[in-house]
């Protein structure tokens, strides 16, 4: 007879016993249908008593709970002696004097893949099984099954039973999702049936399996997974693990960020959606927070381009998501292209097994001196996975002594995932306190069913199991765990650093202390910074107003004024004799044009290079002076050396006279177009004016007329030798200054004081060859005659 018929007809004569001795409100109206072999000649047992509210365990006594116990029993017996031929099969069921039972957990524990520290937490779990088996363990353990029910008796591991002593591991599990399904289902459908699902590791693998293992009530505990999709009860109604979501772990990091004064920021991921949520819920936090994203990267098997972006767009604060594997190959491009040292800030997550960049991998090309090099100094963040403070968990052993008694357990091999092994360890602890709050809740509803009879269809155990795993409150190795209503765990987080090719944990979060306190900074392990200062967040840009020093600058204005002192002496010069023959003939108008072009360039001096806000105006200004002084002086040579060029170039017998009126034309013509240049410049390119470039087209032309008139033999007419000598001195300077504007731009000083020499000087030099042969030359008796 099928066990589940053989209790429900039990129940049955049990209602009917008792009947007899007045007890009710035991058993409902029911159909019995039983399944043997001759099946099919029994017909459907209506038995119908009166459906009465069931008394609750105030209201029945202790004596009455024995008789139940009892009649039970006599009913269980007369069952079996009415139908003994009848029953096919029958699971192992309880004597007079057993005392326990087996219940079976399924054991998801991977040992390749993206995640392989499923070795290290079976190794750690197993020892939690056989400490809350063992009667002699202490107090505490003695007193979590009081009722002596059941015993954790037997384990899965990749589909394969294992015995309670462990005589071998046999099978490997992949962290993959298809393999994982595989794993799971093969195991609901082999005997014997599983209590709950202990796993898995890896995230992807536990969100296929929670969507499937609640189809068959059973409650699902992971020990790592971290995916913040996990925590949906729509999707996942009896999931719950003792590893908090990344999620949890973003207010932290924002807290360092913003303890820093970090405020750009860039993210890098891999294509799962266990990293796309987690970093989502981040960049929300960091847009709250006014922090810029610069860049977000997402990868699915190759970094490298995305590391160079990374570089290429000055990201100094890099937060990733990736499963180690690919941090390998993230920080192997990183060292190729510089994303590293004291100037960069990484921050991973928390999980990773100890030493993971020194881990053998084909796929990295990166020597381990390389990737020690690159890790450096980066962050991470996760649940804390050891208990800083020197508390005994409640299976009595403190963390150091849980640490040594896992190094004995794993026979002192270096396991993945061993930095972490506390939480497979908490997540057996988790869930026989919630299998034996579940069993006392039974009994005390005075249920005729314990945990051993649970089945697939029996949601409602599956659910009150799930919920006191919910009120599940303890202190384990790792520290105090309690869960929330989505079954993620409730703790600490530490912030560990790799600082000396170590890592250290260098904070705690405490999310239960006040804001502003909740950062714990370890004194044991302090920070440890280049230059004893955080980096920055980003390449500084700082705008400076520099200013002339002052000694300097009155130098060359001093020296300037001397200059428009002379040009002022040459002007009266020119005005008192312009009816003297030798003035009169080299055109007296034309030189006052000159002299005034004389006067805007040294005035130029005058203009500072640089002159705190108003710097682009004062450069503006200077250039325009120099542009103008230059095009008056230079225009006015051209225009007088045109006029002895036409007159005495002309093949007509009467010569071509040249009035004033039309080569003060063509000069104001010629400053007209190089002014319509430099207004061009300062529209379309107003900080990077070239002003030589004018005084270059006019010197050419002047030098080609010069060479046509130099054989004129009229000295009161032929300037040509000193304006030659005047070309030739300007263009000198012009290509100087050219190289000193290129050359010289670190030091302001530097470049004014060589360019007011230049300035002065050519100046000087062309209005003293233009005037001062003109002063020598004249006679005294023309003078005082004129006068």
């Amino acid at each position: 007879m099928n066990p589940r018929s053989l209790s429900e007809l039990a129940e049955h004569i049990l209602c009917i016993l008792s009947e007899h001795v007045s007890i009710t409100g035991i058993c409902p109206t029911r159909h019995i249908r039983l399944t043997t072999p001759f099946s099919r000649r029994l017909p459907v047992l209506p038995v119908t008593t009166p459906v009465i509210q069931r008394p609750t365990l105030s209201e029945v006594s202790c004596a009455h709970v024995t008789m139940l116990r009892s009649l039970q029993l006599l009913a269980h017996l007369l069952v079996t002696s009415l139908l003994p031929r009848i029953t096919t099969a029958t699971e192992t069921t309880v004597t007079p004097g057993e005392k326990t039972r087996d219940l079976y957990i399924m054991g998801l524990y991977p040992r390749s893949g993206s995640w392989q520290g499923g070795e290290s937490m079976l190794t750690a779990s197993l020892m939690a099984v056989r400490q809350i088996n063992s009667t002699g363990v202490g107090n505490r353990t003695k007193e979590l099954l009081p009722l002596g029910c059941c015993k954790l008796k037997s384990w899965q591991l990749s589909g394969v039973l294992l015995a309670v002593n462990l005589t071998s591991i046999i099978g490997v599990y992949k962290c993959d999702p298809g393999i994982g399904i595989k794993v799971m289902f093969h195991q609901l459908f082999t005997p014997p049936t599983k209590m709950a699902i202990m796993g898995d590791g890896c995230s992807i693998v536990s969100e296929v399996t929670a969507r499937a293992s609640h189809l068959w009530n059973l409650v699902q505990v992971s020990y790592l997974s971290v995916s913040p999709a996990l925590s949906d009860k729509a999707k996942f109604p009896l999931f719950a693990r003792v590893t908090a979501p990344d999620t949890q772990t973003n207010p932290v990091r924002l807290l360092l960020l913003q303890t820093f004064g970090w405020r750009r920021v860039a993210t890098i991921h891999q294509s799962y959606d266990l990293f796309a949520a987690t970093t989502e819920n981040l960049v929300r936090l960091l847009q709250e927070a006014n922090i810029t994203i610069i860049r977000s990267e997402i990868f699915m098997d190759d970094p490298t381009p995305h590391v160079k972006s990374l570089k290429d767009n000055d990201c100094r604060i890099i937060v990733g998501a990736f499963y180690q594997d690919k941090a390998r190959k993230v920080f192997c491009e990183a060292y190729k292209v510089g994303l590293y040292g004291s100037r960069v800030v990484w921050l991973l997550p928390g999980w990773y097994d100890a030493g993971w960049w020194l881990m053998a991998d084909p796929a990295v090309d990166c020597s381990p001196g390389q990737l020690i090099e690159a890790v450096e100094g980066h962050f991470d963040t996760g649940i804390l996975s050891i208990n800083p403070r020197s508390e005994r968990a409640i299976s009595g052993w403190l963390p150091s002594e849980f640490t040594a008694a896992y190094k004995a357990a794993a026979g002192g091999r270096h396991l993945p995932g061993d930095t972490i092994v506390s939480q497979g360890y908490d997540a057996v602890w988790a869930l026989a306190l919630a299998l034996n709050r579940t069993q006392e809740q039974l009994t005390g509803e005075c249920s005729s069913k314990g945990l051993e009879d649970f089945t697939y269809e029996n949601s409602e155990m599956a659910r009150m199991l799930y919920n006191n795993l919910l009120q599940v409150s303890f202190t384990g190795v790792r520290g105090p765990i309690t869960f929330d209503a989505n079954g993620d765990p409730v703790g600490l987080v530490s912030v560990g650093r790799v600082q000396g090719g170590e890592k250290q944990t260098v904070c705690v979060y405490n999310p239960t202390r006040p804001t502003g306190q909740r950062l714990e900074w370890s004194t044991d392990t302090p920070l440890l910074w280049e230059g004893g200062l955080p980096p920055r967040d980003s390449t500084m840009t700082r705008t400076e107003y520099v200013t002339l020093s002052l000694p300097l600058y009155v130098t060359t204005c001093v020296l300037a004024a001397l200059g428009v002192l002379l040009t002022c002496a040459f002007l009266a010069f020119n005005i008192v004799l312009r009816n003297a023959r030798l003035v009169k003939m080299s055109s007296p108008r034309l030189n006052n044009v000159i002299l005034l072009g004389c006067v805007c360039t040294y005035s130029s001096v005058f203009v500072q290079d640089a002159g705190g806000e108003h710097g682009v105006l004062a450069c503006e200004i200077k250039t325009a002076l120099l542009a103008v002084g230059v095009s008056l002086a230079f225009a006015s040579l051209f225009a007088k050396t045109w006029r002895v060029y036409v007159i005495f170039t002309s093949t007509k017998v009467q010569r071509r006279v040249m009035h004033d009126g039309h080569l003060l034309a063509i000069v104001a013509a010629l400053v007209f177009i190089n002014l319509l240049v430099l207004l061009s410049w300062w529209i379309l390119d107003p900080r990077t004016l070239q002003v030589t470039r004018t005084t270059t087209v006019e010197a050419a032309c002047d030098d080609v007329r010069a060479v046509h008139v130099d054989q004129v033999h009229y000295p009161e007419l032929n300037d040509s030798k000193f304006i030659g000598l005047c070309i030739y001195n300007v263009a000198l300077l012009s290509i100087l200054a050219v190289v000193v504007t290129l050359t010289v731009d670190s030091s302001l000083n530097l470049r004014h004081l060589l360019n007011s020499t230049l300035v002065l000087l050519g100046t000087t030099v062309t209005q003293c060859l233009i005037f001062v042969p003109k002063v020598g030359d004249g006679k005294p008796q023309q003078c005082s005659a004129h006068m």
